[in-house]
């Protein structure tokens, strides 16, 4: 499938240019279409628009739209509609960068979901962290080069006319409770409602495990000043066969809203799971309203557990498939699950030192670490031979 390319700018003519530097230097097919779309409103408008009108892109026909001040959520959601003219297309916002072989990835996505309705959407690359912990966002490893999320993630978004018009970012999602760290977003989002879209209609996203777009965070609507927060490696290969997996893969997990392994596919995996309705709360982040089901595993504390876990293996979700003793996580019912301040800091203490777990050890450290382990080595085996 050949995607065209859509790119929603706004009063931002230097990030636009790196935008626009990295699309020259990416591999597409002849006759894939870039359209670039420029809100109004902004003190820098007419840079933008020069900026826009003097690239030349060298892969297919082009054109600049100017829009009149449709303001943010309206402008993500006049650039999606752009499907009807464009066919399968990718939008991306102008604080972005992409890898030269993003359209690949895109386009094989694409064809890969297109006769699936539970997928609403491609996104180029996939969080370095969860939005609640803050601490790394580790999928499993399955073979694949995505994962499938109940998050839209932004930072470059791909769709089929048919996921775009089914889903439209949330246009008309019902008022689904999200997690509470969504209320500190802006009223002015699209993201909100489209979480809600998802989680009301049980679809997700396919997400790619290496990131074809980096987003630079530049000062703008919803940032004061520029964060490097959001950076992560780059992607300068696609693999020359893409692996994709569908959600009816043995394999295959998917993370819902909250970041967290969906316990329908989950639990058949784990023997002390399987047979329940299970919510999975390994980072501690529900509430008691969030738990629909009547059995959770949670590293919050509870009365009654079943079973325990310990808190070993990355990412958490192992620890329960080869069943690592310990005590960090456990499987109680849902109204077992202790509440408050007090419980939330026992969670987070051990999402922490899970995470702290993963971190590369600094060069003094793993030097004096090796050097003990080479001088309790070698004590060893100078005793073996003296007993000798």
């Amino acid at each position: 499938m050949k995607p065209a390319v859509v790119v929603n700018t706004f009063d931002r003519p230097a990030a636009l240019v790196r935008l626009l530097a990295s699309l020259d230097n990416c591999v597409a097919g002849a006759g894939t279409e870039l359209v670039i779309s420029v809100d109004g409103g902004g003190r820098r408008r007419d840079d933008t628009l020069t900026l826009a009108r003097e690239f030349r892109w060298t892969h297919g026909p082009s054109k600049v739209i100017e829009r009149d001040d449709l303001g943010l959520v309206e402008h993500f959601r006049a650039c999606g509609d752009l499907v009807d003219e464009l066919g399968p297309l990718v939008l991306l916002e102008d604080d972005l960068v992409v890898g030269p072989h993003f359209l690949r990835f895109a386009g094989s996505a694409l064809e890969h979901t297109d006769s699936d309705e539970r997928v609403a959407g491609i996104s180029l690359s996939s969080p370095r962290f969860d939005g609640f912990r803050h601490t790394p966002f580790e999928p499993m490893i399955d073979g694949s080069d995505a994962v499938y999320a109940k998050v839209p993630w932004f930072h470059g978004m791909a769709w089929t006319p048919q996921q775009w018009q089914s889903h439209r970012g949330g246009a008309d999602a019902p008022s689904v409770e999200l997690p509470s760290a969504f209320a500190a977003l802006e009223d002015d989002e699209w993201f909100p409602d489209a979480v809600r879209s998802l989680v009301s209609e049980d679809r997700w996203y396919l997400l790619s495990r290496h990131a074809h777009a980096v987003n630079f965070g530049d000062a703008g609507v919803h940032f004061e000043a520029s964060t490097a927060t959001f950076q992560q490696p780059l992607a300068q290969r696609a693999p020359a066969d893409l692996q994709f997996h569908g959600l009816d893969h043995p394999q295959l997990i998917p993370y819902d809203e909250f970041m967290e392994p969906d316990g329908r596919w989950l639990a058949p995996r784990v023997s002390a799971l399987n047979g329940l309705d299970v919510t999975i709360d390994l980072r501690g982040t529900r509430g008691p309203e969030d738990f629909s089901t009547g059995w959770a595993v949670t590293s919050r504390p509870g009365r009654h557990a079943v079973q325990e876990w310990g808190a070993m293996m990355h990412p958490l979700e192992q620890n329960l498939l080869f069943d690592v003793p310990g005590n960090d996580l456990r499987l109680c019912r849902a109204d077992d699950i202790f509440d408050g301040s007090r419980a939330d800091t026992a969670a987070r203490r051990v999402v922490e030192r899970h995470a702290r777990h993963g971190r590369r050890v600094g060069l003094r450290e793993s030097l004096s670490t090796r050097a003990r382990e080479w001088r309790s080595h070698t004590a060893s085996r100078f005793a073996k031979r003296s007993r000798s």
